[in-house]
């Protein structure tokens, strides 16, 4: 859900995330300012809320058709990864993006993102500063084919489920046929 009126029930949460995540992050600026800064004034930054959970996710750097940088925040330590998804999924369609960027600091296990669908796709040495000391950046990647992916897995479980039943079946047969023709050589 694209967060596009002001509303302090979506945004003291928000800020709450924010600022738990700032003392860990290189810029000392990622105060509640910068968070204001990002929402109200800054026109190519793009939040959204996971529904039914206090998460959200933004999009910066945008260009529309091609690519976007993803950034992620969250009050919870467990998420629906289905939600996350279908939220990811109506940001990519907003702007028909192909791929989303990640860059997650080395001692953040990026194992959440690729449970969603991020592909790891390099590392930058000493790029960044995590709790006070240099570490190496993993860059990660969200092409629009595993959302088309998640989205037919999300849609189309019945559709599935009856062509692998059609499958067995054939096989089921096949082998039916086949111990019967060994039957009649013995």
């Amino acid at each position: 859900m694209k967060l596009a009126e002001f509303s302090l029930d979506w945004y003291r949460p928000l800020e709450k995330a924010w600022l738990e995540l700032a003392p860990k992050r290189e810029d000392a600026a990622r105060n509640a300012e910068m968070l204001a800064y990002l929402l109200f004034e800054d026109g190519s930054t793009h939040f959204y809320q996971v529904p039914n959970h206090d998460a959200w996710f933004y999009l910066r750097n945008i260009i529309p058709r091609l690519s976007a940088e993803f950034f992620f925040l969250s009050l919870e330590p467990l998420l629906s990864k289905r939600d996350t998804k279908l939220a990811m999924q109506e940001a990519m369609r907003e702007f028909d993006l192909r791929r989303l960027t990640l860059t997650v600091p080395a001692p953040v296990n990026p194992k959440f993102y690729q449970s969603l669908g991020f592909v790891q796709e390099g590392r930058l040495r000493d790029s960044t500063i995590y709790n006070d000391d240099y570490c190496d950046v993993i860059v990660l990647g969200f092409h629009r084919s595993e959302v088309e992916k998640n989205a037919l897995a999300l849609t189309d479980v019945a559709k599935v489920d009856k062509k692998t039943r059609k499958r067995r079946r054939r096989s089921r047969r096949k082998k039916k046929v086949a111990d019967q023709e060994n039957l009649a050589e013995a």
